[in-house]
């Protein structure tokens, strides 16, 4: 029981010390700022992250049909407009989807 205590006390105050050590007066600061102009070259930016776990897609869309079947392929181009690809499979109607 009095070791219980004297940990009590001790953990007490560790807390009021961080507390009072985090909260100083702080009006006695001075900001002080640097202003720094740097060159820099285009390149490559890796970054390397190693890490343990699973990975879970954050964004997903359930999808529903009119007809059954089976999704043989899905077309895909990079740098390509979905509306303009869109018009181009409506016949150029003008028609647009929603975004």
């Amino acid at each position: 029981m009095r070791i219980l205590k004297i940990m009590l006390v001790f953990l007490v105050l560790c807390v009021a010390s961080t507390f009072s050590i985090s909260c100083g007066s702080g009006s006695d600061a001075i900001a002080v700022t640097e202003d720094r102009v740097e060159t820099v070259q285009r390149g490559d930016l890796t970054v390397d992250i190693t890490a343990v776990g699973n990975l879970a897609l954050s964004l997903t869309e359930d999808l529903t049909f009119e007809i059954s079947g089976t999704v043989e392929g899905v077309s895909v181009e990079e740098g390509v407009n979905r509306r303009d690809e869109y018009q181009r499979n409506q016949g150029g109607r003008g028609e647009t989807p929603d975004d």
